[in-house]
C-alpha cells in the first residue's frame, strides 16, 4: 500500500496544518483502556460458508485427525478425500468410493492431537487452498443446505483478518482491526438458528486460514482474547474502508437508536491517506480558463429553473464562488447536501442559485461512489477554478480501514487507534474456551482436560527457561498478575512456548513471557536443563544426545518406529533426548525415563565422540546452475503433483527417505519430494541441470535513503532494536542516513559509518530508490526473458517493492507510476534494456530487467485472452470512462473504479469492449488487469449489506413499481438480458428517458429489476432505472427483532404483519415519521420511517 511519503517527510511542519500530531507525540492521544474479565466464555462461532451456498457437492480433504460425528469407528485417513453432496433433501457422503446416504446432515468431527494442521480444505470455497481448522456440519434445514464451520474465535479471526485488511498493513492497524473483527462475531453469537455468521460481506468475509499471512496471524496473536466493550457489552464493532474525512453514526445512517460509542468527529487521518477513495471535478472559473461542459450545463439548468427561460438563455461568463451548505444530519456532520453557486453571466447579470448534491451534482458532475447519499463533498479554491471533491467509501460509521492504516504509519498503536474510532469503549481480554473433541489413540477418544491449577512447592528456580507443556495441546496456560486463580490473566500461552522462570512460590513459578511478567501454574511448566545430556536408565547404553528441532506443536513418541505406531507422548520444542539408537528414519531415544521412538529428521542429533552437531540421516542441498531459479517441493514424486513450496538455490534438507529419483525430504516442518537431479547430497559433487521451473533472483540486500523527522531533540542510534540497548550515536533532525534492513518497528540504518539501529517512526524512508545506486526496488534479470514476441509481461522484484514506469527511456525521466512486484502489463515494444508497456491507463517505459514473460511464484499466472467472450478482468486504475464508442471522443456510459469487475467481450490493442454493470462500452486496454486486486484489498465497505439471492414478483402480471430509464447520456442505451447477470442473452434494447415497468425485484437490495416497456422484457440493474416509488430495506439495531406493519400511522393501530431485519419494502408515502409502504407479501401499512433505510 501506498505511504503518504511527502506527510512523513514534513513532519512537524505539515502535521499540524492537517490536525495530525508529528511523530514522536503519538502518545497524547487516548488509548482504549485494558481491562481483565474473571472467568471463562464460550469461544465457539458457528460461521454458515453461504458464499458457496449454490454449490451442492463439495470436495473435502483431510489434513490430521477427523471422524465422522465423533465416532472413532468412522475415522476419515488424515490425507484423504471425500466427497459430500445434497440432494432431494439428503445428504450424501462419499469416502474411499462407498456413496452412502447420511439422512439430513452430519457433522466432520475435528480431534486434538495429530501430525497436520487439524483442518479441513474445501475445493469448492472460494480460498480452496486455505485451511478450516474446525467441525464441519452438513446440513439440510428448512429446505436450505448448510454448510457450517464450528471454529475457535481465535482461528475465525485468523481468517477474517488478511480479507477484511490487507497483509501489508502496518501491524498496529491489523491489530485494531483484529479486535474490531472478534468483537463483531462475538457480539453476533446466538443460540438459536442454524449458525451465527456468514463468511460474506453480510457479516465479515471469512476465507478460511492461509499461515502464509504471518503479519495478520501476528496481530491476532498479540491481541489474543481482546474485545471491545461500552457500559458493560459488546459494541457493534463496525467499520468501513473509507470514511472520507468525518465518521459518522449509526442512527444517521441506519436510523437506529443513537450509539454512544459511535459518534460524528472529523479524521484527519483518512483524509491524509493518499489511498483513501476520492473523485473530483475540475469546475473552471471561466471558459477561457478550460471547458467544463458538465458543469457548465448543470448550472445554466439550475439558472433557468430559478430565473425562468431555457437552459440556453444563459451564458456564464464567470464562476465566482461555490460554496457547500445545508448538511443532511445536525452538527458538526458536513455531509452537505446542496451546492451553492454564484456566477455572472451573459452581459454581468449576477445570481446565486443552489444545486442538489444528491442526486443531480453526482450525477452530472460523475462523482458518485457509494450506492446512497452518503459521500462527503468539499470545495477547494484553486488557480483556474473550484476543485469539488467527493470522498467516502462505505457507510463511514466506526473504524475507517484507511485511517487506522494512516494512524499506524504515523506512530499509534492499536489501543489507541480504537479509542480514537470508538469513544469512550474498553479493550476487555476474555478467556474464550475453544471445544474440541480428544486426541485419537488406538481408537479411542481421550478426554480433554482443561489445566487447572494444582499447589506443590517448589524450590526457588533462578533464571532457568522451561517449556509450556500441556496435555492437550490446543489449550493455553494462563499467565495470571498474581499467583492465583482469581487474579487477572495477562496473557494465554500456546503449548510448547519457552519462558523463563525467575522464582517460585506455593506451586506457581513467576515466569517472563517476552516483554510481560506474571505468574503460571507450576505443574504446566517443563524446566529446561539442556546444557548437559540427560541421564539414561541403568543398563540402557546411550550413543549420544538430541534436541527436539520444530516450528511449532509438539513431537509425538511412538512405541514403534513407523507413523501408524501408537503415540505414548509428546516431546516439546527445544526438548534434549537421549539417543539409543540413530539408523534410519526413525531414532529410538529416551525422555523423562520414557523409551520411544521419534522421527529422525526432527532431532538434532549430537553422537558421542562425533564433535559436531546434525542429524543422522543425510543433508540435501538444493543445488541449481542458474541461483536464479527456484525448486518446487512437491506433494508426491511426480512433475504433476501439488507444489507445497518453492526453494531457493542453497536452501538445506533434511533427507527423510531414498529414492532412485525422487527423495524425500523435510523443509520447514513440511514433509515433501524433490528430483534427485536438482539437490546435491552431504559429500556429494553439485550437480548441473536446469531445474523444471524459474523464479526469483539472488542480489545483494538493498538499501535504502531515509531522512530523520523529529519534532525536537535528535534520534538515538542504538546498538540492538530495543530502547534498553547501548546508544551508538546521535543523529540530527533532518539528517540523511541510509536504511539497510526494513522493520515493522525498528529499521537497520547506517549513519556516518556506524552501523546500528533507530525508531522506524521516525524516518521518512524512500521506498522507491536503492541507495546503492540502482533502479527502483528490483532484482537481476529473470531468467524468463521477454522475447519480440511477448505481448503480456509481469514485474518483479526482490523485496515485493515495485518497478517505475518512466515517461521515457532514461532513469532519470518522470516516473508515471509505479508497478508493483506481480502486476501484469501489456507489452507494446521489447528493448534490451527499456521495454514499451501500459499499464493502469499509463504508457511509458520499464527496465527490462525488472519484467518477466511468466508470472512470478504467488501470482495468478493466467495469460490474457484475446477476444475470449466472458473472461473476467477488473479494472486497473481508478475511475476509468466506460464510452460508447472506442474513442476519446465518444459519450461516457459510467465510470469504473478501481477494482471494478467487468466481463471481456472484445481485447484489442488500444480500447477493449466490455460489460459493466449492464451497460456494453469500450475501456481503454491499459486500464485492464486479470488479477483480481480487489481480493486482497481492505475488505468490505460495508458490513451491513446482503448478498442474499431473494426475488420478489413473478415477472410477469404483478405491477411492483414503475420507472424511468436514467442513463449518463442521452444517446446511451441499456440492453436487457435474459437473466439477472451481465452475459446472459441480450433480449432488447431501451433508451434513456424511456418508461418501463417492475415486474420483478431480484437480490435482498433489489439489484436486478425484471422490466417491461411496450413488448421487450427482460432484466437490467436497478441502478439505471429512477423509481416512481422509492426502495427501502428494514434496518434494525438486533437482527432478531421485529418491525410492525400497521393499519394506521400509529403505534395504537392494529398490526398487519411482522416485518424482519433486511425486508425490502416499496415506500408510497412518508409523513411525521411514518412511512406508508407495501410489504414483501404485498400488504399494504404503515411503519416507522426510522427503522427504514432508502436504497
Amino acid at each position: 500500500m501506498k505511504r503518504w511519503m511527502a506527510f512523513l517527510l514534513m513532519g512537524a511542519m505539515l502535521c499540524p496544518l492537517l490536525g495530525l500530531p508529528a511523530a514522536g507525540v503519538a502518545d497524547t492521544l487516548a488509548a482504549a483502556p485494558l481491562m481483565e474479565q474473571s472467568g471463562a466464555t464460550d469461544g465457539m462461532i458457528r460461521v454458515w460458508l453461504s458464499s458457496v451456498k449454490s454449490k451442492m457437492t463439495y470436495n473435502v480433504t483431510i489434513d490430521g485427525d477427523y471422524t465422522i460425528n465423533g465416532d472413532t469407528s468412522r475415522v476419515v485417513e488424515d490425507g484423504s478425500r471425500i466427497r459430500v453432496e445434497f440432494s432431494g433433501g439428503t445428504v450424501y457422503l462419499t469416502q474411499n468410493g462407498q456413496r452412502v446416504s447420511m439422512g439430513s446432515g452430519f457433522t466432520l468431527k475435528r480431534h486434538s492431537g495429530g501430525d497436520g494442521y487439524n483442518a479441513v480444505k474445501i475445493a469448492e470455497t472460494l480460498a480452496p487452498n486455505n485451511y478450516y481448522p474446525c467441525d464441519v456440519q452438513f446440513l439440510y434445514s428448512g429446505g436450505t443446505a448448510y454448510v457450517v464451520c464450528h471454529i475457535y474465535i481465535e482461528d475465525y479471526v485468523y481468517g477474517v483478518l488478511p480479507y477484511e485488511m490487507d497483509n501489508s498493513f502496518p501491524l498496529e492497524a491489523l491489530k485494531a482491526q483484529a479486535v474490531a473483527a472478534r468483537t463483531y462475531a462475538v457480539r453476533a453469537k446466538t443460540s438459536s438458528g442454524v449458525y451465527d455468521v456468514t463468511d460474506t460481506t453480510t457479516h465479515q468475509v471469512f476465507r478460511g486460514v492461509n499461515y502464509d499471512k504471518t503479519r495478520c496471524i501476528q496481530a491476532v496473536n498479540e491481541t489474543w482474547g481482546v474485545v471491545m466493550q461500552y457500559n458493560g457489552s459488546y459494541i457493534g464493532a463496525y467499520y468501513s474502508a473509507s470514511n472520507g474525512g468525518q465518521t459518522e453514526t449509526n442512527s444517521n445512517i441506519w436510523g437506529s437508536s443513537q450509539l454512544g460509542y459511535l459518534q460524528v468527529k472529523d479524521d484527519p487521518y483518512d483524509l491524509a491517506n493518499t489511498a483513501s477513495t476520492v473523485k473530483t471535478y475540475l469546475i473552471y472559473s471561466s471558459p477561457q480558463n478550460g471547458s467544463s461542459i458538465s458543469a457548465y450545463a448543470m448550472i445554466q439548468s439550475a439558472l433557468a429553473s430559478r430565473l425562468g427561460g431555457s437552459s440556453s438563455d444563459y451564458t456564464i461568463r464567470e464562476i465566482t464562488d461555490i460554496s457547500l451548505h445545508t448538511p443532511m444530519y445536525p452538527e458538526p456532520s458536513k455531509l452537505y447536501t446542496q451546492m451553492r453557486v454564484s456566477v455572472r453571466y451573459n452581459d454581468g447579470a449576477t445570481a446565486s442559485v443552489d444545486i442538489p448534491i444528491f442526486p443531480t451534482v453526482e450525477t452530472k458532475l460523475n462523482l458518485k461512489i457509494n450506492g446512497g447519499d452518503n459521500e462527503l463533498y468539499s470545495v477547494e479554491k484553486q488557480t483556474k477554478g473550484f476543485l469539488v471533491s467527493a470522498r467516502r467509501y462505505g457507510h463511514g460509521v466506526g473504524m475507517s480501514q484507511r485511517g487506522a492504516q494512516e494512524m499506524a504509519n504515523v506512530g499509534y498503536n492499536y489501543a489507541q487507534i480504537l479509542g480514537f474510532y470508538y469513544t469512550g469503549v474498553n479493550r476487555v481480554r476474555i478467556n474464550f474456551t475453544r471445544s474440541i473433541a480428544g486426541s485419537l489413540q488406538n481408537g479411542t477418544v481421550l478426554p480433554e482436560v482443561t489445566p487447572a491449577p494444582v499447589e506443590d512447592a517448589v524450590g526457588i528456580v533462578q533464571a532457568t527457561p522451561a517449556t509450556v507443556t500441556l496435555s492437550n495441546t490446543s489449550d493455553r496456560l494462563n499467565l495470571r498478575k498474581e499467583p492465583n486463580t482469581s487474579s487477572a490473566v495477562l496473557a494465554r500461552i500456546p503449548h510448547g512456548t519457552q519462558l523463563t522462570v525467575t522464582s517460585s512460590e506455593n506451586g506457581w513459578y513467576a515466569v517472563q513471557y517476552g516483554s510481560l511478567s506474571g505468574y503460571v501454574a507450576s505443574q504446566y511448566l517443563r524446566l529446561d536443563t539442556q546444557t548437559s545430556a540427560p541421564d539414561t536408565a541403568p543398563g540402557v547404553d546411550s550413543v549420544g544426545t538430541a534436541v527436539v528441532t520444530l516450528n511449532s506443536g509438539t513431537l509425538n513418541l511412538r512405541a514403534e518406529g513407523h507413523a501408524t505406531a501408537r503415540v505414548i507422548g509428546s516431546l516439546p520444542n527445544g526438548a534434549t533426548v537421549a539417543v539409543l539408537d540413530a539408523s534410519g528414519t526413525w531414532t529410538r531415544v529416551m525422555y523423562n525415563n520414557q523409551t520411544g521412538y521419534v522421527m529422525s529428521s526432527y532431532l538434532k542429533i549430537t553422537l558421542e565422540g562425533s564433535g559436531s552437531s546434525g542429524t543422522t540421516e543425510r543433508v540435501a542441498t538444493v543445488t541449481l546452475s542458474n541461483r536464479n531459479d527456484i525448486l518446487n517441493l512437491r506433494k508426491d514424486p511426480s512433475t504433476s503433483s501439488a507444489v507445497l513450496a518453492k526453494l531457493p538455490h542453497g536452501t538445506e534438507l533434511a533427507v527423510v527417505e531414498d529414492g532412485s529419483s525422487w527423495t524425500r525430504v523435510l523443509y520447514q516442518g513440511i514433509t515433501g519430494y524433490v528430483m534427485n537431479t536438482y539437490v546435491t547430497f552431504s559429500g556429494q559433487a553439485q550437480s548441473g541441470t536446469d531445474t523444471e521451473s524459474g523464479g526469483s533472483s539472488d542480489t545483494p540486500a538493498q538499501t535504502y535513503a531515509a531522512t530523520v523527522v523529529l519534532n525536537s531533540g535528535t534520534l538515538n542510534l542504538r546498538a540492538a532494536p530495543n530502547t534498553s540497548s547501548a546508544v551508538l550515536a546521535s543523529i540530527p533532525n533532518f539528517a540523511q542516513i541510509t536504511v539497510t534492513q526494513l522493520g515493522d518497528s525498528w529499521c537497520g540504518v547506517s549513519y556516518n559509518q556506524i552501523n546500528g539501529y533507530v525508531k522506524r517512526s521516525y524516518l521518512s524512508i524512500d521506498l522507491s530508490t536503492d541507495a546503492s545506486g540502482g533502479v527502483t526496488s528490483g532484482e537481476t534479470a529473470p531468467s524468463d526473458a521477454l522475447t519480440a514476441d511477448t505481448e503480456v509481461a509481469w514485474a518483479v522484484t526482490q523485496d515485493g517493492g515495485s518497478v517505475n514506469l518512466r515517461r521515457a527511456a532514461s532513469t532519470g525521466s518522470t516516473v508515471l507510476v509505479r508497478v508493483p512486484h506481480g502486476a501484469q502489463v501489456m507489452v507494446l515494444e521489447v528493448g534490451t534494456e527499456w521495454t514499451l508497456a501500459a499499464y493502469g491507463g499509463y504508457t511509458g517505459y520499464m527496465a527490462t530487467a525488472y519484467l518477466t514473460a511468466s508470472a512470478p511464484a504467488g501470482t495468478p499466472s493466467e495469460e490474457i485472452p484475446s477476444g475470449a467472450m466472458g473472461s473476467t478482468c477488473w479494472v486497473s486504475g481508478g475511475n476509468v470512462n466506460l464510452r460508447k464508442e472506442p474513442s476519446l471522443g465518444a459519450d461516457v456510459l459510467t465510470t469504473a473504479p478501481a477494482g471494478a469487475e467487468m466481463t471481456l467481450l472484445e481485447m484489442g490493442t488500444e480500447w477493449s469492449k466490455v460489460i459493466y454493470r449492464g451497460l456494453t462500452g469500450y475501456i481503454a486496454t491499459g486500464y485492464i488487469t486479470f488479477t483480481n486486486g480487489a481480493q486482497s484489498g481492505t475488505g468490505s465497505q460495508n458490513t451491513a449489506s446482503g448478498t442474499d439471492d431473494v426475488i420478489r414478483g413473478d415477472a410477469k402480471t404483478t405491477e411492483l413499481n414503475n420507472g424511468t430509464l436514467n442513463l449518463n447520456s442521452s444517446s446511451a442505451t441499456l440492453m436487457l438480458r435474459a437473466q439477472p447477470y451481465d452475459t446472459a442473452d441480450v433480449t432488447g434494447t431501451l433508451k434513456h428517458g424511456e418508461r418501463v415497468v417492475v415486474l420483478q425485484y431480484v437480490g435482498s437490495d433489489a439489484r436486478w429489476l425484471f422490466l417491461r416497456c411496450g413488448t421487450l422484457e427482460g432484466y437490467a440493474l436497478r441502478e439505471h432505472v429512477r423509481l416512481d416509488d422509492k426502495l427501502a430495506t428494514v434496518r434494525l439495531a438486533d437482527a432478531d427483532s421485529e418491525l410492525s406493519l400497521r393499519a394506521e400511522p400509529s403505534t395504537s393501530a392494529n398490526v398487519l404483519d411482522s416485518l424482519h431485519h433486511g425486508d425490502l419494502l416499496t415506500v408510497l408515502d412518508e409523513e411525521d415519521g411514518w412511512a406508508e409502504v407495501v410489504a414483501p407479501d404485498g400488504t399494504e401499512g404503515y411503519v416507522s420511517a426510522t427503522y427504514i433505510s432508502y436504497l
